[in-house]
Order: structure tokens, then C-alpha cells, then sequence
């Protein structure tokens, strides 16, 4: 959250918070995937060396995970099923509407000691996407000065429609599994201004500033 002249509130957008919060509990846990957002992100490879081949991708959407899908996809819906009101600890933010954002979740993993043994490679993606779920469940960002606020919880309304990318595919080092997911989101009115006031000044001083002609 923002709020004028209070440095301890930020707006964060809500995926962005996940993945960062995704990332911290890795990191915390001593799991190595990368995490990353967007779309084009999917048909790339990523190193494929020690440390690598395991990567989270947070895909705005419900895709269609199979070659040649539609480009259009389903991104949620946007009502007024929830409060107006003043959100968290700033009564200066409104909620005019929610977004019930749907984001498809790519999980790819290898397991690099039998890159041939197709259980081994699924083992190591079924491994991945429960750390991911945990992670996701659990994740928290802190902003600015204020305490860890939960991201995941809560705010994930919904888990969806699950499905593994056959190979041979992009994916044929490794397996590839999405998951559905719904997130809602705030969508916020122009923040009301607050005023605040200068220092008192004392009767018979001149005020700060340049001296008036």
C-alpha cells in the first residue's frame, strides 16, 4: 500500500508479490528453480547445467499448454463481489472492483542424473510443482519498514484444471506440468489527498524562506 507521506506503505501488484515471495521461500528452503513472468518465457530454454532445468513461470492467462493454442486466453473477471471500502491499513485507498485474475502456473523440472528415465523425470516435476504449492501458500513480501504481509493465502481463491506437456515437445528435456489458478486483485480508485500542514510559526518571527520585499 501507498499512502502520502508515509514511506511504510507501497501499492505491490499481486503477482509480482507472489513471485517474489515464491522466490524468497526457495531461497529460504534451499530450492533451486528459477522464477520468472510472462508468457514468452515458456519457449525458452533455461541452463541446463548444475543449477539449472528447474524453473516456475507464472503465465497471466489460462493457457492452453499444446503447440499451436489460440493467443487469446481466458485472464479472469472483473465485478464488485467484495468490499468498497478502505483496504489494509490505509483509509485513503478504495476498491471500486475485483479482479478475479486466472494466471497458469508452468512448473519444468529435470532430474539430470537419469535425463533418459521417464519416472525419474516426472518424480522430479511432481517434486517441484508440491515445493511450488507450498511456496505459494506461504509466500510473503515485506514492504518497506511494515511486518511480512501473506501473499498467497487468502488472496488465492481458487486452484484449477491441471495438465502435463507430452513430449516429444518443447519440453523433452525434463517434464513440463500447468495448473490453473485464480488470484483476486483489487482494482483501485484514484487515492484521496491528504494535507499536510507546515510547521507552526511563531507570532512575531518571519516565516522560513527568502525574506518579502
Amino acid at each position: 500500500m501507498t499512502q502520502p507521506g508515509n514511506p511504510t506503505y507501497e501499492l505491490v501488484d499481486g503477482l509480482a508479490a507472489l513471485r517474489s515471495g515464491v522466490e524468497a521461500y526457495f531461497k529460504a528452503y534451499g530450492i533451486t528453480a528459477r522464477v520468472d513472468i510472462g508468457w514468452t518465457r515458456r519457449y525458452q530454454q533455461d541452463n541446463q547445467g548444475p543449477g539449472g532445468a528447474a524453473r516456475v513461470l507464472f503465465i497471466p492467462g489460462d493457457i492452453d499448454p499444446s503447440p499451436g493454442a489460440p493467443k487469446t486466453v481466458d485472464g479472469g473477471t472483473i465485478d464488485r463481489d467484495g468490499t468498497q471500502n478502505a483496504i489494509g491499513l490505509d483509509p485513503q485507498l478504495r476498491a471500486l472492483a475485483w479482479h478475479h485474475a486466472v494466471y497458469t502456473c508452468s512448473v519444468w523440472a529435470v532430474s539430470k542424473d537419469k535425463p533418459q528415465d521417464e519416472q525419474m523425470q516426472i518424480l522430479a516435476t511432481k517434486a517441484l510443482l508440491q515445493q511450488t504449492i507450498r511456496a505459494m501458500h506461504n509466500a510473503t513480501i515485506v514492504v518497506a519498514q511494515a511486518a511480512p504481509q501473506l501473499v498467497g493465502f487468502g488472496n488465492i481463491t481458487e486452484w484449477g484444471r491441471f495438465m502435463w506437456t507430452l513430449p516429444p515437445g518443447q519440453m523433452a528435456f525434463g517434464r513440463e506440468a500447468t495448473f490453473r489458478f485464480v488470484m483476486t486483485e483489487p482494482l483501485f480508485d484514484a487515492e484521496i489527498g491528504k494535507a499536510y500542514p507546515d510547521p507552526v510559526v511563531t507570532r512575531g518571527t518571519e516565516p522560513p524562506g527568502p525574506p518579502i520585499e
